[in-house]
């Protein structure tokens, strides 16, 4: 298949959703697939390169607010067999909506996190969330959360209940060979 991950960032910035982003893309090339990452160009990164089997294109914004890139260069994404959002994507995943839709593509969305602010974000969060949010997770051929809980307890667990029959829990996952387990009982100590 043609897989194509869309997030807002990517390593070499160090964060979760372009972590998972990266490790899940990595994971899809190994079996196979060819894999595109898609997100926004930062500064010392390549805009194009080849990371462990997944094609990654970095575009340049137009403007950015804090990790919120607006690249209209998305809505030039064409023949894939899938598109997988990494959430939230302030202004990507909108654009990502009206790809699948137009092209026909269908798209999963994994939902990191909620938007939260405690300080002039919150109202504006609050604003796009009730703009957006039926719009961009209806779309979505399946809803991924990390966890039960966390849809449970989301800003979004009204939209997640009437989304039950899509909602998918994929926990996050960690690689053994990395991280295990060293010693027994009460002293246990996680070895790198």
């Amino acid at each position: 298949m043609r897989i194509a991950h869309i997030t807002a960032t990517f390593p070499p910035y160090q964060g979760g959703t372009g972590t998972v982003c990266y490790h899940n893309a990595r994971e899809l090339a190994r079996l196979g697939h060819d894999v595109h990452v898609f997100t926004a160009g930062v500064a010392g990164a390549q805009a194009e390169e080849t990371m462990e089997g997944v094609h990654v294109h970095r575009l340049s914004p137009v403007f950015r607010l804090g990790n919120a890139p607006f690249l209209p260069r998305l809505l030039n994404i064409k023949g894939l067999d899938l598109i997988h959002l990494h959430n939230p994507f302030i202004f990507g995943a909108e654009m990502i909506r009206v790809v699948s839709a137009l092209r026909r593509i269908p798209f999963v969305l994994t939902h990191h996190n909620d938007l939260i602010g405690n300080d002039y974000r919150k109202p504006l969060f609050n604003i796009y969330r009730f703009l957006t949010s039926r719009f961009i997770f209806y779309g979505a051929s399946l809803v991924l959360v990390v966890t039960k809980d966390h849809a449970q307890n989301s800003v979004h667990s009204q939209l997640f209940k009437s989304l039950e029959k899509k909602l998918v829990e994929l926990s996050d996952g960690v690689d053994i060979n990395i991280f295990s387990r060293v010693g027994t009982g009460d002293k246990c100590k996680f070895g790198l």
